[in-house]
């Protein structure tokens, strides 16, 4: 399945659209059968699914966008640290691991939509080129979710309702040690994937976890 999201000028969703990898049209300029959210059942439209998101947790107002940003890199170096003793372990349960890799993208997306370049950036590459390879294996979502994993997708939906941040924001250290963080994450995540014979997966990870790297360079030093 195909998703792509419509957002405003501030990073808000608004709408989006879903194509299935077998449906094909001779009427559609890239030969897509494409159906909008809303077309799917009135609930399922954008403006619906982001009024949903509140709900899932408590919503501090009062939090800067420099917390916001402090706050995702707790819940990502969390993530790290259990994904790492994954890793360490010499024995695992099939999917343990899966919903930190999929918890992952939404951080990833919400950090190239906030403290990327509003049009094309190394963010928003990274966060494509990581997309096809955070799904469970033979399936999209994960049989189970952590509490690491729910907190990672909880910050990450608080930093994307923020909405673009400020060049000084964006810029400063807070959105650097998140960076980097999610440049930790995304090795340890490629390490797991080579752990379960996911190498597509693995070579996807580690080339967003490059081109995060190649933004964290680029940044000013704090």
């Amino acid at each position: 399945m195909t998703v792509e999201a419509r957002w405003d000028q501030e990073h808000r969703l608004v709408g989006y659209r879903v194509a299935m990898a077998s449906d094909w049209s001779t009427t559609s300029p890239d030969g897509r059968v494409w159906f909008s959210g809303s077309s799917l059942a009135h609930d399922l439209s954008g403006p619906q699914i982001a009024a949903r998101w509140p709900s899932t947790q408590p919503t501090d107002d009062s939090h800067t966008d420099t917390e916001l940003l402090a706050d995702a890199t707790s819940a990502a170096d969390d993530a790290l640290r259990q994904l790492a003793t994954l890793n360490a372990a010499e024995a695992v349960s099939p999917g343990d691991g899966d919903d930190i890799a999929h918890a992952a993208v939404d951080m990833l997306l919400a950090v190239s939509r906030t403290i990327g370049d509003p049009g094309p950036s190394v963010l928003k590459e990274a966060a494509a080129a990581y997309e096809p390879a955070a799904g469970a294996p033979r399936k999209h979502h994960p049989a189970q979710w952590s509490v690491v994993a729910l907190e990672l997708r909880a910050a990450a939906r608080q930093v994307l309702k923020a909405g673009v941040m400020s060049k000084r924001v964006s810029t400063g250290s807070a959105a650097l040690a998140l960076v980097l963080v999610l440049v930790a994450l995304l090795t340890e995540i490629a390490a797991w994937r080579e752990r379960s014979r996911q190498h597509a997966q693995a070579v996807a990870t580690r080339q967003a976890a490059g081109l995060m790297t190649s933004h964290a360079e680029a940044m000013p030093a704090p």
